[in-house]
């Protein structure tokens, strides 16, 4: 398996511009990211912290859309948006949620960490 998918199950990037095509995120080769990566766009609505602690106790994000990585740079992905619910923009989150089966089918289905 990818030692990125069991290490960080929450892998999250930034897009960092959006056109057409699709999106580029922030990350790249140098932190293993491959082509077929799927990213789940989102953005966070709010957050409830502990009041004694000020620990994160949960976010409330809303889901924006899906993307493929389809090329990878040293430091930058450029992704493919095949889902969309909502608008895409620079800044949101982007979450790493598997890898691409190798069907060629549907984008939808990912891989099990």
């Amino acid at each position: 398996g990818n030692q990125l998918l069991h290490m960080m199950p929450t892998f999250t990037a930034q897009i960092v511009s959006v056109d057409k095509d699709g999106v580029m995120l922030n990350v790249g080769a140098d932190d293993e990211i491959k082509p077929g990566y799927v990213f789940d766009i989102e953005t966070l609505t709010g957050i409830v912290t502990d009041p004694t602690t000020g620990e994160l106790l949960s976010k409330k994000v809303v889901p924006l859309g899906r993307v493929v990585v389809r090329r990878v740079d040293q430091k930058t992905a450029f992704a493919e948006v095949f889902r969309k619910t909502g608008v895409v923009a620079r800044g949101q989150a982007a979450v790493l949620s598997g890898a691409l089966r190798e069907t060629g089918k549907e984008p939808g289905s990912a891989v099990a960490p």
